[in-house]
């Protein structure tokens, strides 16, 4: 398909309210082809445009992936990983993350125990059904955020929803750096913390890319506008932003990698302390266990501050 080129980035987090494990916040990155192109309507919401695309080969649906032409399993990650079962999730993921042609380097461990060759296989035949529609997924990047890193950048900025936010705009403003200077982009974030305004935390980091326009600002969306060098780059902060394919693929993929981070977490202190139960991290549990590995943790010299997330 021949027209312009737009590029639609996708943000979410896992691990924003545990004491435990990392905060793992992801972006992803769709290119679209749009544009005033002979068969190539022109675009109003290039987010709404995608969707639209990608409707008949996406389902939110387990027992539907794979059946009447749907080839990609993207919805809640809450609903994808039930009673602890991560393998629909890992499946779901990894055929995405091959599909961008590139190594899961965060997962090399687990992926060891996968049947890799079938994921690779299952990208191909999806790349092959994207190619007619003009998108293609060109990109999966995440940050991982440790406790003692976690609790360095909490000291420095003071709450943790700016902790948040300045986590997502690096990662965003990184991964628009190594896109072609070429078309326009859409930034989908969900809402962090229940703030509405960005538009400061915006000129952080595009400072020096022109003026930031707000065009909206409440409780639902907040939308803002930058024009940088010659393209149209769009920043909506969303609430419940995963209801939309970019943001809730992200949102698998940040699921995905706490929840190993956790299961290696979990192994590490059951080989010290023998029948010690399992933690997802969460305030009550995470009591329970940091409890019981305390004095262990002090016998090996490991600070709390490298364990416990002070909020």
């Amino acid at each position: 398909m021949v027209g312009m080129r737009h590029d639609i980035l996708g943000t979410d987090e896992a691990g924003y309210g545990p004491n435990l494990g990392p905060l793992v916040v992801c972006c992803v990155v769709w290119k679209m082809t749009t544009g005033n192109a002979p068969g190539v309507q022109p675009v109003d919401d290039p987010l709404a445009e995608l969707e639209r695309r990608l409707g008949p080969i996406v389902t939110d649906t387990p027992s539907q992936w794979g059946k009447n032409g749907k080839l990609l399993l993207i919805g809640d990650s809450k609903k994808l990983y039930p009673s602890g079962k991560l393998q629909i999730l890992a499946d779901a993921v990894l055929e995405s993350i091959y599909l961008t042609g590139k190594k899961p380097e965060h997962l090399s461990k687990f992926l060891s125990q996968m049947d890799n060759d079938n994921h690779r296989s299952a990208a191909g035949r999806i790349k092959e059904s994207l190619n007619p529609l003009g998108i293609s997924l060109c990109d999966i990047k995440a940050d991982m955020i440790f406790p003692r890193e976690f609790n360095q950048k909490l000291e420095q900025m003071g709450n943790k929803s700016t902790l948040l936010t300045e986590t997502t705009l690096s990662l965003v403003k990184n991964t628009i750096q190594s896109l072609p200077d070429c078309g326009n982009v859409t930034v989908l974030c969900d809402k962090h913390g229940g703030r509405n305004r960005y538009a400061d935390m915006l000129y952080q980091f595009f400072s020096c890319d022109g003026w930031i326009e707000t065009l909206t600002e409440g409780t639902a969306q907040s939308v803002y506008r930058l024009n940088s060098q010659g393209r149209k780059i769009e920043f909506r902060f969303q609430a419940k932003a995963d209801r939309h394919i970019p943001a809730a693929l992200a949102s698998m993929t940040a699921k995905l990698l706490r929840e190993m981070a956790m299961l290696e977490f979990n192994q590490f202190w059951q080989q010290h302390l023998p029948g010690l139960q399992p933690t997802a991290g969460y305030p009550v549990d995470a009591l329970r266990f940091f409890g019981q590995i305390e004095e262990t943790s002090q016998k090996l010299g490991i600070p709390k501050s490298d364990i416990w997330r002070e909020k």
